[in-house]
């Protein structure tokens, strides 16, 4: 698995690529070809059944605004080579980034409430 933290970066972020898969790992490393950053995980070609699970985070550092593409590539003892998977991501400006709203659920809750609140209000008042 692929994994770009945060999911929507910023230009103030700093990215982490992280990739989990398995197999007996002899070394790991990050091969940067900006725009494409590659977390490249060599495999002992004999390994334990069932291999165990490896969990490795690269730092990409601050990003400028662009598209990039992050790969999972694994190769086993320097010759058999393969994508596993890959991703791409966007970084954003700064001022970008979403600003929470409310979701359709919460809005009708709190029409409710104010519905309440006045329908309680109203009754005490006589004019």
């Amino acid at each position: 698995m692929i994994q770009i933290i945060p999911s929507t970066p910023v230009t103030s972020d700093v990215i982490t690529l992280r990739v989990t898969g398995f197999g007996c790992v002899k070394n790991t490393q990050l091969i940067d070809n900006n725009p494409v950053f590659t977390a490249e995980i060599t495999d002992e070609p004999a390994c334990f059944q069932p291999p165990p699970q490896y969990d490795f985070s690269f730092s990409l550092g601050q990003l400028p605004p662009g598209n990039y593409t992050g790969q999972h590539r694994v190769t086993i003892d320097g010759s058999t080579s393969s994508i596993v998977e890959s991703t791409s991501f966007v970084v954003s400006g700064a001022q970008a980034r979403s600003i929470p709203t409310l979701g359709t659920t919460s809005l009708m809750l709190l029409a409710i409430l104010f519905a309440l609140t006045a329908n309680k209000f109203s009754k005490n008042i006589t004019i």
